[in-house]
């Protein structure tokens, strides 16, 4: 009977490094490693693991009215196997600050492992490569974090706000990965000039 012990335990090591939903060994294979600034400007400050969104529009001292967008983001992911992982579905929990939560569909590739003298071969570990190095680069990707509708309804105040990225593989295999971001919903004053004028 100890041989049925043996494969029974395998089998659940199996389910958590390459796992198909949710389970702890999700983050093992999809590692979020923090958020970031997207390129292009834009006046909300999103750093490694807070946020400050401006949520108000008032008059600004040249008489123009503030202008107030929508918040974008980076997240940061290493993908430790060596299928690539398709990101298509972000959730980000804003109930906790009043607001709707949201889903959105994507369709961004995390790549997997590739060996450091062929990088056309997938790997999972330095063995796939022969004498080779499998290497695991970050992946970086865009998302729309707060969209109008969210700033307009959202409480203001400071927030731990739940987010959750799922994504697939090849192999059908899904992962799924929990995380959040501090955010600070303010009337930020984002005006050209020097002074609020609310």
């Amino acid at each position: 009977m100890r041989w049925v012990y043996t494969i029974a335990a395998t089998i659940l090591t199996a389910a958590l490094v390459f796992g198909c939903g949710g389970s702890a060994g999700d983050s093992l294979v999809l590692q979020f490693q923090n958020f970031a600034a997207p390129l292009n400007s834009q006046f909300d400050s999103v750093n490694q693991t807070s946020a400050e969104v401006d949520v108000a529009s008032h008059v600004c001292p040249s008489g123009l009215g503030e202008p107030i967008e929508e918040t974008h983001a980076v997240a940061v992911f290493v993908n430790r196997e060596g299928a690539d992982i398709v990101l298509d579905t972000i959730s980000i929990n804003n109930q906790v600050a009043g607001a709707a939560p949201v889903t959105r569909h994507v369709s961004s590739l995390v790549i997997g492992g590739r060996c450091g003298g062929n990088p056309s071969q997938q790997c999972a570990l330095d063995g796939d490569c022969g004498l080779g190095v499998c290497q695991h680069s970050e992946t970086q990707v865009s998302f729309l974090l707060f969209d109008f509708e969210t700033k307009a309804t959202v409480s203001t105040g400071t927030f731990n706000i739940p987010i959750t990225f799922s994504g697939i593989d090849s192999r059908n295999a899904r992962f799924t990965v929990n995380t959040s971001m501090t955010v600070t919903f303010e009337d930020f004053d984002h005006c050209p000039s020097t002074g609020g004028g609310q």
